[in-house]
């Protein structure tokens, strides 16, 4: 049988997606932004795995949660 037989086949969009995640992280902690960043959580239906193609060729997008330390003087609307 071909290598991959019985796979599933991964989007093109996808595979860019995840291969971006390494550097927004990268980013967001060599940014100047103010808290200590202490880690990423992957969320929704990429985490998952449950991503679907976007109709018409569409963006894909991922949700990714930036984990913070409190910042004195912040409120949740910062």
């Amino acid at each position: 049988m071909p290598e991959g037989y019985g796979q599933p086949q991964q989007d093109p969009g996808s595979i860019f997606l995840e291969a971006s995640i390494p550097a927004l992280r990268s980013f967001v902690r060599d940014s100047d932004w103010k808290p200590k960043v202490r880690s990423f959580v992957e969320q929704g239906s990429w985490a998952h795995q449950t991503i679907i193609r976007p109709v018409d060729g569409g963006e894909f997008d991922a949700d990714l949660l930036v984990m913070v330390d409190p910042v004195d003087g912040w409120t949740a609307a910062d």
